[in-house]
């Protein structure tokens, strides 16, 4: 994993630009998250059940500072993510604000990414300025080809979930 936020391209129905971000390790988060837009939607593809909760509390607090306005979860352990992601964010955010959360512990990883890319909508404080979606996927190689393969083309990649739900 090259720790490095890749441009992935456009969806041309959510007219969101998506990008990926590999990672190690959680630590491995840059500090400094420049997307297009000055908020975005954030998948977290990461089973954290060995982290402890300052590790998770350090992803989730750098990704809600540099715009992260809704959070999903998916992997083990990702309930408790979750509810750190809440916690920091009753702290963190303007009082006319609050971060979405969602936690998928027991779907696949296809249904919980097109949840993530087709189903997210912020609270309406981030409505005008988020364009950007960021999947971070740590330490999570089986899953990343999949990921980045939905990106890629997530039109083929609608048809494909919405076809197989017939």
């Amino acid at each position: 994993m090259n720790n490095e936020i890749e441009y992935i391209g456009k969806d041309d129905l959510t007219e969101r630009e998506l990008f990926l971000l590999p990672l190690d390790t959680s630590i491995n988060i840059p500090k400094v998250i420049q997307l297009p837009s000055k908020h975005f939607t954030c998948f977290i593809v990461w089973d954290s059940k060995n982290n402890s909760i300052q590790e998770i509390s350090d992803l989730v607090e750098t990704l809600i500072k540099n715009g992260a306005a809704y959070i999903c979860i998916w992997g083990n352990d990702c309930q408790r993510v979750e509810d750190i992601c809440d916690e920091i964010d009753s702290l963190n955010s303007p009082d006319d604000s609050v971060i979405m959360t969602t936690s998928h512990k027991d779907e696949p990883i296809e249904e919980a990414l097109y949840f993530f890319l087709f189903d997210t909508y912020p609270d309406e404080y981030y409505e005008l300025t988020l364009s950007s979606s960021l999947t971070v996927v740590i330490d999570n190689k089986n899953n990343l080809q999949v990921i980045k393969d939905a990106l890629l083309n997530p039109n083929q990649f609608r048809k494909y979930i919405l076809d197989k739900e017939k």
